[in-house]
C-alpha cells in the first residue's frame, strides 16, 4: 500500500451513481467518462467522499470566481452536444 506522500489523488463527480470524470485520461481511461464506475475507479484505495455543495460553499470569493469562469468555458464547449436521451 503506498504511503500518503506517494499516493495518487484523483477526483471525479458522481450524481445518482453516474460517474462524471474529466481527468481520467492520464490513467489510461477515456479523456471524458460519463457512465458507470470503471475498474479504474473501483481500484482506487481509501476513497474520500465529500459533499460537493459543502466543498463549494467553503470556497473563498476569488476561488469561486475562478471556478465559475472555468465552468462557463466548459458549458460553452458542451453547448453543441445533445444528450443521448434527447
Amino acid at each position: 500500500m503506498p504511503d500518503s506522500a506517494s499516493a495518487v489523488r484523483h477526483s471525479w463527480l458522481e450524481v445518482d451513481e453516474v460517474v462524471v470524470d474529466l481527468t481520467a485520461d492520464p490513467f489510461g481511461e477515456a479523456p471524458v467518462l460519463v457512465g458507470a464506475r470503471t475498474a479504474f475507479h473501483e481500484s482506487l484505495i481509501s476513497p474520500v467522499v465529500e459533499d460537493a455543495a459543502a466543498v463549494l460553499g467553503s470556497l473563498g470569493a476569488a476561488e469561486t470566481e475562478r471556478l465559475t469562469r472555468q465552468l462557463a468555458a466548459i458549458e460553452a464547449r458542451l453547448s453543441g452536444f445533445t444528450s443521448p436521451a434527447a
